[in-house]
């Protein structure tokens, strides 16, 4: 699951977050390590295409280069 919600410190930026909740016993965890976190990744990449991620992500983008472009001023 990924979420996006403003930072309370500052509301000109977002937190994302990712969350994964596992219970898993530790042999086991070893044995599949690799194909657990293609999975992770896999699926990370999946959530990162839906638009409301893809939106938020052009927005903060634009913002930031803004203020980049702004401070060579």
């Amino acid at each position: 699951m990924i979420e996006i919600k403003p930072d309370p410190s500052n509301p000109e930026r977002k937190i994302v977050t990712a969350t994964v909740t596992l219970w898993i016993e530790t042999a086991l965890l070893t044995s599949i390590a690799k194909e657990l976190e293609e999975a992770i990744a896999e699926q990370a990449k999946k959530d990162l295409q839906s638009k409301a991620i893809r939106k938020e992500i052009r927005a903060l983008a634009t913002k930031k280069l803004v203020a980049m472009l702004e401070e060579k001023k």
